[in-house]
């Protein structure tokens, strides 16, 4: 039997698998089809001259004194005073200044400064009061939508997501329909009769294998988008002019558990890497190595981006 990898990512069902490929065969097919982009790196030099940019003043925007006191973890209040709300403010833009890489391409000072007086405007309504936290940063994310980089967050959230997530954060949404494959393509078997998948009427719609919930290895169209693009149904194709009405539900799920998991199932090994820390590194090689011996591996990967996989895809290849 080949190989199965599977990755779950987002969705409890939504499956991305890789047949009888190796790790360095799926690494080199990526690099060249990146290899025209990077040949000769011109782009090093256009970003260089479009955007490369240092501005001695703002070194100068924090001390010393500050910047290792920002180094330092404390437990954070529930609340602080307005004076003391104000100079955390105040300090929070000058960092912006001195370390954000793209703070001119956004608009430099004269946009982070009316954003830092419209933050300021907000909290006076809470002179000689206490200032929840929480209020501090959920004035901060309000102000914030401009600044359109997924890894810039306060307070744990994404906030170029917040302001527009219906439109670009994308979302997995999944058929209901459930297909099986043969030589012929993939078909949905009704009274003994075969009907072969034609066409969907949705774009970025992919069929994928998914598990069911016997543990079957199927197949299902599912649907790749943000919210604001999704379609209320959508029409599916088959042989025989016969059409299939689908309904996309959210295959989003928060029951992710923490941590480190590893079983077997007969000859499936399930590997659960969600949110696990450094901690698992030390023994991830052995699992992988463990793993190996299985004709289909599960590694999933939610919440987690593949942070702590190295070593296991190491052990798994026998890779030293």
């Amino acid at each position: 039997m080949k190989k199965l990898f599977t990755f779950i990512f987002i969705s409890l069902f939504v499956i991305v698998s890789i047949f009888a490929l190796s790790l360095t065969d799926v690494i080199q097919s990526v690099d060249s089809q990146r290899f025209d982009l990077l040949q000769g790196r011109s782009y090093l030099k256009n970003f260089n001259s479009n955007y490369a940019s240092f501005n001695p003043d703002y070194s100068k925007s924090i001390t010393s004194e500050e910047a290792k006191s920002l180094m330092t973890y404390r437990d954070r209040k529930d609340s602080v005073t307005y004076e003391e709300a104000c100079q955390d403010i105040d300090l929070y833009f000058r960092l912006l200044r001195y370390r954000m890489g793209h703070y001119d391409i956004l608009g430099g000072d004269e946009v982070f400064y009316q954003v830092k007086n419209n933050v300021l405007d907000k909290l006076k309504s809470y002179k000689g009061k206490k200032v929840p936290t929480s209020k501090i940063s959920e004035i901060l994310i309000s102000e914030f939508g401009f600044i359109d980089d997924c890894h810039f967050s306060i307070d744990g959230c994404q906030v170029y997501y917040e302001h527009n997530t219906d439109t670009l954060k994308y979302v997995t949404y999944h058929s209901g329909l459930t297909f099986h494959k043969d030589s012929n393509g993939y078909y949905i078997e009704k009274k003994s009769n075969k009907y072969y998948y034609q066409s969907c009427d949705s774009d970025n719609v992919s069929m994928v294998p998914v598990l069911s919930e016997n543990g079957e290895l199927t197949y299902s169209l599912v649907l790749y988008c943000p919210p604001a693009n999704k379609p209320k149904s959508s029409k599916v194709t088959l042989s025989d002019n016969r059409t299939e009405k689908v309904t996309w539900t959210d295959t989003n799920s928060n029951r992710v558990t923490n941590g480190f998991i590893y079983k077997e199932i007969d000859n499936i090994a399930y590997v659960g890497l969600t949110n696990c820390g450094c901690e698992v590194e030390g023994f991830l090689y052995k699992i992988g190595r463990q793993a190996s011996e299985k004709d289909i591996v599960i590694v999933d990967l939610r919440s987690n981006g593949g942070t702590h996989a190295y070593e296991f895809f190491k052990g798994y290849t026998n890779n030293d």
